[in-house]
């Protein structure tokens, strides 16, 4: 095994890692978002989708590390780099969603301070 093929191991070890890791810590964040309905309602469109992006980041992962210690067909290549694609495409997702929520509460917010400030 050569040094490019050694890091390219281990950088699937970390991507698998970072699924898993990502995915624990979403799917803790949604448990304690069910103790408050009314954050729930707004943060699930969120954090459902990190959720699943780490699924997909860890199943990239697997399939990747498959492929380099048990047997290398394309197809195995391919369904890793689909996985990793639908990963950050919802990753983009949330934070596109992250974005649109924040902006709406920060118009909101300038709106109540505006009515607030004037007599």
């Amino acid at each position: 095994m050569t040094i490019l093929e050694s890091l390219h191991l281990v950088e699937t070890v970390i991507l698998a890692f970072i699924g898993v890791f990502g995915g624990i810590y979403a799917f803790r964040t949604l448990k304690l978002l069910y103790e408050n309905p009314e954050m729930l309602k707004s943060q699930r469109r969120i954090w459902m989708p990190i959720l699943v992006a780490g699924s997909f980041f860890t199943v990239s992962g697997a399939f990747h590390l498959i492929e380099h210690v048990l047997f290398s067909i394309p197809e195995i290549d391919l369904l890793s780099e689909l996985a990793l694609l639908a990963g950050l495409s919802l990753l983009t997702l949330s934070i596109f969603r992250y974005w649109r929520l924040q902006k709406e509460y920060n118009e909101t917010k300038h709106k109540a301070l505006g009515k607030i400030k004037s007599p």
